[in-house]
């Protein structure tokens, strides 16, 4: 005889039983695991939650500095703008004013140059006829010459 080993093969349990039937039988479980995903889930939340509760209160100090120093500046360049808009209105009156006495002093000027005109206009009519008038006396004394140098030859003559 042979030694004949009998190898026993396994036999495959066939498992007729549904998915349905399974979720039946093991509902607790799947319950447990489920409650235990959304504990996890709120946990994870709320500590995401409180960093980023701090990341944003962090945002908020940052900005609000940020906006307490622009308040400065912003109060100082306004400061310097009321300063700059007095010195300008200042510097307009004073400008108006010279402009003002400047044109005073332009009219009168001109009011002087007229009459100066006139004046020249005058004198030069009044030079003119005492020109005239001494060449026609220049003329009367040649004549009037003339009549005493023919006189006087007449007088020597006789």
């Amino acid at each position: 005889m042979d030694n004949k080993k009998i190898i026993k093969k396994p036999i495959k349990k066939v498992n007729n039983e549904t998915f349905l039937s399974k979720l039946k039988r093991n509902w607790k479980n799947i319950a447990l695991i489920l409650l235990l995903l959304f504990s996890l889930s709120k946990c994870t939340n709320s500590c995401t939650r409180g960093r980023e509760i701090d990341r944003l209160n962090y945002q908020i100090v940052q900005q609000d500095s940020a906006l307490k120093a622009n308040d400065i500046i912003i109060d100082k360049l306004s400061t310097r703008l009321d300063d700059a808009n007095t010195s300008i209105d200042n510097y307009k009156g004073i400008a108006t004013g010279n402009q003002k006495d400047l044109i005073d002093k332009l009219n009168t000027l001109t009011n002087d140059n007229k009459e100066l005109n006139n004046k020249i206009k005058k004198i030069t009519k009044e030079n003119n006829n005492l020109t005239k008038e001494n060449t026609q006396l220049k003329n009367e004394i040649k004549t009037l010459e003339e009549k005493v140098s023919n006189l006087e030859s007449y007088l020597l003559i006789e």
